[in-house]
């Protein structure tokens, strides 16, 4: 096969020319353009008038309602939660620091220390998840020192 513009050699299944990339289609009789018989897979034709058109209008912008997203209790700057769960493990920590600092065990035993007190930190605030994960890498990191 042949393109009809530049006369290039083209594959079979060519739809446009390589070369020139002029369309490789055989007008019909009606005016409209077909794949050349070589082109495989099935065509559909759609009809423009039996497609259906929705229109979709947008909602009315409504208010949240009352209790949605995060509320906060008066005179809270968010961070007050943080440091209540904090102090809880902050004794702990401390008497840690002193026994290690007694046994002369400071470098590993401040990594097994810290993943303790991050795992104690991470389960007042309700995540088990991330306090396995801090405890296991650090705890694990101990380890391999």
């Amino acid at each position: 096969m042949h393109c009809r513009t530049c006369g290039d050699e083209l594959p079979e299944a060519a739809t446009f020319c390589v070369a020139c990339g002029a369309s490789i289609l055989q007008p019909t009789s009606a005016g409209t353009s077909r794949p050349t018989p070589a082109a495989t897979g099935r065509t559909v034709v759609l009809d423009a008038a039996r497609i259906p058109i929705t229109r979709v209008s947008s909602p009315a912008l409504t208010p949240a309602p009352a209790g949605f997203g995060r509320t906060r209790a008066a005179g809270s700057c968010g961070r007050g939660a943080r440091r209540k769960h904090a102090l809880h493990s902050f004794p702990l920590f401390m008497l840690g620091i002193m026994l290690l600092v007694i046994t002369g065990n400071v470098w590993p035993g401040i990594l097994v220390l810290l993943g303790i007190t991050g795992a104690i930190d991470e389960l007042g605030r309700g995540r088990a998840r991330a306090a396995l994960a801090r405890a296991v890498f650090l705890i694990g990191t101990a380890v391999l020192f």
